[in-house]
């Protein structure tokens, strides 16, 4: 029986809605906050002994090892302040965010979602190849091929179905990420793809990096 990716969240869910700056009328969903976290549930901000919490799609096995691996890979970035917590949850947006993308992952075939795995930053102290400097975690959310546009906007949309990522999405190929190109060391028009909060997706041009082209 397919899973509906909303029933999955076991949230209740209560619509209103209200006008978008475009003027078009959308959906917002509210929820109960405890129909939704577990008693106990992964906090990213609080692990310290390992960089990386890991979810795997349960039509898969032993994924975390291809990670590392030469492939077509690719993922959809999500970055959020892993510093400032809430008052009244206790955990920062970046453990917010990782609850709805574990269990989207998770609780769900690649075949549905489009998603083989996902990753997230934690407290981790040590070395990383991201910025140092930063205040924002990341969550990776991966797919098998980075060349295939349709299983990257299904899982783009996957994602925002499930999560309200209030900014654009990029997508980074793993190529990318194993030649060390990040933007804190000085490389530009990485991401191949973006994906809109209204659920547009854009590839960067091949001759004018700083254009997207709607897919």
């Amino acid at each position: 029986m397919v899973l509906n990716l909303m029933n999955y969240l076991n949230i209740q869910f209560i619509r209103d809605t209200y006008v978008h700056p475009n003027s078009v009328t959308i959906k917002k969903a509210s929820m109960d906050r405890k129909s939704f976290f577990p008693d106990d549930p992964i906090i990213p901000s609080t692990v310290t002994k390992k960089e990386w919490l890991y979810a795997v799609a349960i039509d898969y096995d032993e994924v975390i090892e291809k990670l590392d691996e030469e492939s077509n890979w690719g993922k959809w970035l999500l970055f959020h302040d892993h510093i400032e917590m809430s008052p009244s949850t206790g955990l920062t947006r970046h453990d917010n965010a990782w609850q709805y993308i574990m269990r989207l992952v998770e609780n769900h075939s690649s075949k549905m979602t489009g998603l083989i795995c996902a990753k997230c930053s934690t407290g981790w102290m040590g070395e990383r190849a991201a910025d140092p400097s930063s205040t924002f975690g990341v969550i990776c959310c991966y797919t098998t091929d980075c060349f295939n546009k349709r299983l990257a906007k299904k899982a783009a949309n996957s994602i925002r179905r499930v999560y309200k990522y209030p900014k654009n999405m990029f997508y980074k190929t793993d190529e990318d990420t194993r030649a060390k190109k990040y933007r804190h060391l000085g490389h530009r028009f990485v991401s191949i793809y973006k994906h809109t909060i209204e659920n547009e997706m854009f590839e960067r041009d091949p001759v004018v990096p700083f254009q997207w082209n709607r897919v």
